[in-house]
């Protein structure tokens, strides 16, 4: 399995949405809403179709719809 963890969100209010995509930004998934500020650190357990990725894109959109898109290397569990 592969993970992520997100230790840190600046510049953006909560509530967030956390989505998983391919590293072009395609493919994406919801994987958490975060409804507290960041940190503490969160740490996700990526859909299977991203098992074997070595770096995905991680999007986060705020409730005001601001967007943020971030490609990070994956941690394998």
């Amino acid at each position: 399995m592969t993970s992520i963890e997100i230790t840190n969100i600046s510049g953006l209010s909560y509530p967030y949405e956390i989505y998983v995509c391919d590293v072009f930004g395609n493919q994406c998934v919801l994987i958490a809403t975060i409804n507290t500020s960041v940190p503490p650190s969160n740490s996700f357990i990526l859909p299977s179709q991203f098992n074997n990725a070595p770096a995905v894109g991680v999007k986060i959109i705020t409730s005001k719809d601001c967007e943020r898109f971030k490609i990070v290397n994956c941690n394998l569990l």
